[in-house]
């Protein structure tokens, strides 16, 4: 018992090792230090009351729950959001849009025709003639 007050007093100094620290410590349980406030936290493992893992699994899924309810809300915030700045956007006609005369219009009108025109009157024929054809050759006269 006495070993044990020079070790408390070397611990109350920070002169202790790990493993005085751990004997003061049982000495402590085992009821040979009875006045140590120091020494009375315990490792003990304690069992839980019943019922409480229940209510902490239970606060926890409220909490995830929770969570993603506000996450939910802010994406479909954000969605609403977007959908709202497309539609009013289409009711405005832009500022930077540009617009063509009467008479450009026509003329670009007439070229995509002609263009059109030229590529109908092409001659789609092919002018070369198949000789031969096999699964592995093809002789072919322009």
């Amino acid at each position: 018992m006495k070993q044990n007050e020079i070790i408390s007093e070397r611990y109350y100094r920070g002169e202790t090792s790990l493993e005085e620290e751990r004997r003061l410590k049982e000495a402590y349980r085992n009821g040979d230090l009875q006045n140590d406030p120091a020494l009375a936290y315990s490792t003990k493992l304690l069992d839980m009351p019943p019922g409480l893992e229940e209510r902490i699994r239970e606060s926890i899924r409220k909490r995830q729950l929770s969570q993603r309810r506000k996450i939910w809300v802010i994406v479909s915030g954000i969605a609403a959001t977007l959908i709202l700045i497309i539609s009013i956007r289409g009711f405005w006609p832009s500022q930077t849009s540009l617009y063509l005369s009467d008479q450009l219009q026509k003329t670009r009108f007439e070229e995509a025709l002609r263009v059109i025109g030229r590529v109908l009157e092409e001659d789609t024929r092919c002018p070369e003639q198949v000789l031969y054809e096999d699964e592995r050759i093809i002789i072919v006269r322009e």
